[in-house]
């Protein structure tokens, strides 16, 4: 995925092969028109080149998060832009099927800017992470909450980045895409990430410095704890009903 990333004065370079550039630049194109959220403008493609509008004044959700006033309306939010991406994005040459939607792919709570003086959210890379399993661009909507759930809940203990009670704030989030509008329930996105986890895992501790991994070590235990009892108390509710 493009990472070679130059600023310049009103505007932004993303360098990488020129497919990924190309794809990139048309799903950029795609999510322009959404009611919900804003997307960089693309200034012009040039081979393994995208010049995209530079925006100022971003921090991501998930650096803002601890600091916030108001963290599960933030979330709640962020969980609302992710309902309309799903009902309004239709990416050229992407026919997904009925039960499927076209992914976001990578709605990490980093790559959720907020901007500060208009409190709007700016979403960012509108590539497949690189760490998910067949870079997929249609899916579940489970997919791409299950990136933002690992995104709240997989930080190292007591980093200036950790957030205490991180279910609390995905559950937030998810009811701010429910209520928006979007389809999925607590135990559908609970098994997701389930699913992705070691996938994630994996990428975080290949990217992570080696002193960090034992403030990592805490964050698994927890974000499987929260996971298995959302699962768990889908089945309850299950059982008495």
């Amino acid at each position: 995925m493009p990472r070679d990333i130059e600023y310049h004065d009103t505007y932004v370079i993303k360098r990488g092969p020129p497919a990924e550039i190309q794809l990139e630049s048309a799903r950029l194109r795609a999510a322009a028109g959404l009611s919900a959220g804003r997307v960089p403008r693309v200034v012009r493609e040039e081979g393994g080149a995208l010049h995209l509008e530079r925006i100022d004044d971003l921090v991501a959700v998930g650096h803002h998060l601890p600091r916030a006033r108001d963290r599960a309306g933030l979330c709640e939010r962020v969980g609302a832009v992710l309902a309309h991406v799903h009902r309004d994005f239709h990416p050229p040459g992407v026919d997904c099927a009925q039960d499927q939607v076209a992914l976001h792919g990578d709605y990490s709570a980093y790559n959720i800017q907020l901007h500060l003086p208009t409190d709007e959210l700016v979403l960012l890379d509108w590539l497949p992470a690189a760490w998910l399993p067949d870079a997929p661009l249609c899916g579940p909507p489970s997919v791409d909450l299950a990136v933002l759930w690992l995104s709240l809940g997989f930080q190292p203990v007591m980093s200036r980045y950790s957030l205490r009670h991180p279910g609390r704030l995905a559950l937030a989030a998810l009811e701010g895409y429910q209520r928006a509008g979007g389809s999925a329930s607590a135990v559908e996105v609970a098994r997701t990430t389930v699913d992705l986890l070691p996938a994630y895992e994996a990428m975080r501790f290949r990217t992570a410095p080696r002193q960090e991994h034992i403030r990592l070590r805490p964050t698994q235990v927890r974000i499987r704890w929260f996971l298995n009892t959302v699962v768990l108390l889908d089945r309850l509710v299950r059982g008495v009903s």
